[in-house]
């Protein structure tokens, strides 16, 4: 949220002196420039009360509508966020470069010493991010972990990805697309649960440490243009 303070109001005991703001002059003391609703008890300057109030929303005892708030506010969203990001072509190129970097791919392919049990309920709870040498890879995977999903095929099979059948796959690695309108991922509940990461045939086959089938249909590389499609790679 940002917070654009009003002129001092003709009610308000607000200090804006001072040159700790060394351009406009000024103070950084948030209650000089945010106002408090004494009626209501809500102070914009108090973020950690997480109480708001705009122009208005206000009422005096009487309630009648008076001029002693006039803060204003602009809400930032996870959707405003999400639809900048999305477009970014770097943002697109990294999640490729995560799920083709060697370290990481040590972890979740079969056969090595680094190989990991499949565990949890999107089968990454053993992935250790930590063990990527490359820092912007490792960065990567550790702010966007909870997209990852990892099953076992029960007998090695050839999966879709790009409309095409791939080489036999031993397991399955999954970047989630963007969520469906039924799907949240705000609680660890919900960031533990595969509903709200995949669909269809992708959620039916998913399992965990063994996938039910080898139906997995997906792309290779992400794009905004199709955000909501699941990421796959054959692992061997």
């Amino acid at each position: 949220m940002i917070m654009a303070p009003g002129a001092v109001s003709y009610t308000a005991t607000q200090d804006r002196s001072g040159t700790g703001a060394p351009i406009c002059g000024g103070n950084f003391t948030p209650s000089a420039y945010l106002d408090n609703d004494t009626v209501h008890n809500i102070n914009n300057a108090d973020i950690s009360v997480g109480k708001f109030i705009l122009p208005h929303q206000h009422r005096d005892a009487n309630d009648n509508v008076t001029l002693s708030i006039n803060d204003q506010f602009i809400y930032i969203t996870r959707q405003d966020i999400w639809s900048a990001l999305q477009k970014r072509s770097d943002f697109a190129a990294q999640i490729g470069l995560l799920l083709d970097d060697v370290h990481f791919r040590l972890q979740v392919e079969t056969g090595h010493v680094e190989t990991i049990t499949i565990a949890g309920t999107k089968g990454t709870d053993n992935l250790n991010c930590a063990a990527i040498s490359n820092a912007a890879n490792q960065r990567f995977c550790n702010n966007w972990k909870e997209m990852l999903l990892l099953t076992q095929l029960s007998t090695p099979a050839p999966i879709t990805i790009n409309s095409a059948s791939t080489a036999a796959c031993n397991r399955v690695l999954v970047f989630g697309g963007q969520k469906a309108a039924w799907q949240a991922r705000i609680s660890i509940t919900d960031k533990g649960n595969p509903d709200n990461y995949l669909e269809g045939v992708n959620l039916t086959s998913f399992a965990i440490p063994t996938a039910s089938s080898s139906d997995f249909i997906g792309t290779l590389n992400f794009s905004a243009i199709n955000p909501s499609a699941d990421l796959l790679r054959c692992l061997p």
